[in-house]
């Protein structure tokens, strides 16, 4: 840690935080990065591979078409690669050109190929800049005179491995007034949000758990199955929250492809009034709109339609690769090249819609355009066998709130703001967000 604050101090210069531009110059922090992915992959297995031929390899004989599930986590900790390979060394990868960009399998958190995590350089810039910056302004000790060599290192298993117990730390800052401190729980909130719904459920299955006319959600089947115990292997309640944390995660684009949408009827008043109008003509004066209501909302789905149109909240779908030569358009495409599909531009493309630049839910009404991967003029979500797995999913969260919001709020732009002047900025990443918050005034419909 003082090494890193000391890179960090010498390269701050004084200034009150660490740039991007600065990381660049921090060959130490880089260092800690390396070695905290290696001896913490996040996602120990990476995307299952098949082999494409009959190989022997190490003295097994692998038939072509098998499965191949490759243990980064072992791999990354294996004692015939690496010197100590459980104690935590920055330095053995300051004078190495080791990295984790797929060309050096020894580590490869992130995969490696083709199939390649397409997320890495963002997630690699957001940690890099939060640890440099952390490291710069705080001071850090374990609460209760606890030593250091006594953490609990212990891991959560799931989709991606969490620490098993909260990190709890007493955070120093020093301010040009005194030095102060707090403890701070990096994770404690998250868990008691999972716990409490967890045992929200535990409680409904105590008292003789779902009505014959209630659905069972993925949490009451993960119990259903605990109790029954028939997996064999035993399946702990932090294993069902680090899945839950992970569904959670996951929603960042669904959440993008609301704000999106909400962005779109804030800014067109007359669209936002007749969705208002659908929403109350369907819910005849109950307090909420069900999901069984939807199917009944058309112009809801084409409001939907419209703005993943213009707002796709992944723009370059998954790359894809030739699995054969190609002409196409006049270009040779030759077998093995990997292609990326920018989904965006298509859907915005004046060849194939009309004022593609206009937000006009109308244009669907009468259409048999879908998202479902069947009409490549709209892919938001891909198509083929590698579509959007959660496809259904988001699709029924953004609409189902989307329309209670439509039905019981109005919604105006504050200080007097014209609706046509609404910032539609996008903030670009691996989604793309609004760049400034969506700021709105509400007020109850009833």
């Amino acid at each position: 840690m003082k090494k890193l604050q000391q890179e960090a101090t010498e390269v701050a210069q004084g200034r009150s935080t660490i740039s991007e531009d600065d990381l660049k110059n921090m060959p130490y922090l880089k260092a800690v990065m390396k070695e905290s992915f290696r001896l913490h992959i996040p996602v120990p297995l990476l995307v299952p591979r098949k082999s494409l031929q009959d190989v022997k390899l190490m003295g097994y004989d692998i038939p072509a078409g098998t499965q191949v599930l490759v243990n980064a986590w072992a791999i990354a900790r294996d004692p015939a690669v690496w010197d100590e390979p459980l104690e935590f060394r920055p330095e053995r990868f300051l004078n190495s050109s080791v990295n984790y960009h797929g060309s050096h399998f020894e580590l490869i958190p992130y995969g490696a190929g083709q199939r390649i995590c397409s997320g890495m350089q963002f997630s690699v810039a957001i940690i890099e800049l939060a640890l440099a910056n952390i490291a710069y302004k705080f001071d850090f000790a374990l609460p209760n005179g606890m030593k250091y060599e006594d953490l609990d290192m212990s891991d959560a298993y799931g989709v991606t491995v969490h620490r098993k117990f909260p990190l709890l730390v007493t955070l120093l800052c020093q301010t040009a007034y005194d030095r102060f401190s707090l403890v701070v729980d990096l994770v404690t909130l998250n868990d008691e949000l999972l716990e409490g719904v967890i045992e929200e459920h535990v409680n409904k299955l105590k008292d003789g758990g779902a009505k014959d006319d209630e659905v069972k959600d993925f949490v009451d089947i993960f119990l259903d199955v605990q109790k029954e115990n028939t997996t064999g292997f035993t399946l702990h309640r932090d294993s069902l929250k680090a899945v839950l944390l992970d569904v959670f995660a996951g929603t960042e684009s669904t959440f993008a492809s609301l704000e999106w949408a909400m962005s779109e009827l804030v800014r067109n008043p007359r669209i936002m009034k007749k969705l208002q109008q659908e929403a109350t003509e369907v819910a005849q004066g109950r307090s909420t709109i069900s999901e069984d209501d939807l199917k009944n909302m058309p112009y809801l789905k084409a409001v939907m339609k419209e703005s993943f149109r213009l707002h796709i909240p992944v723009p370059l779908l998954v790359p894809r690769k030739s699995l054969q030569d190609v002409k196409l358009m006049g270009y040779d495409i030759p077998a093995g090249t990997q292609v990326l599909v920018n989904a965006w531009a298509i859907a915005r493309d004046p060849a194939v819609w009309d004022e593609p630049l206009e937000f006009r839910p109308e244009r669907f009404l009468n259409s048999s355009v879908n998202y479902h991967g069947s009409h490549f003029e709209l892919i938001p979500y891909g198509a083929g066998q590698r579509i959007c797995s959660g496809m259904q999913f988001s699709v029924a969260i953004i609409e189902l709130a989307l329309a209670n919001i439509a039905y019981k709020f109005d919604f105006a732009l504050p200080y007097g703001m014209k609706y046509e002047d609404l910032d539609m900025s996008g903030a670009y990443g691996v989604t793309v967000h609004r760049k400034f918050p969506l700021l709105v005034t509400v007020s109850s419909r009833f």
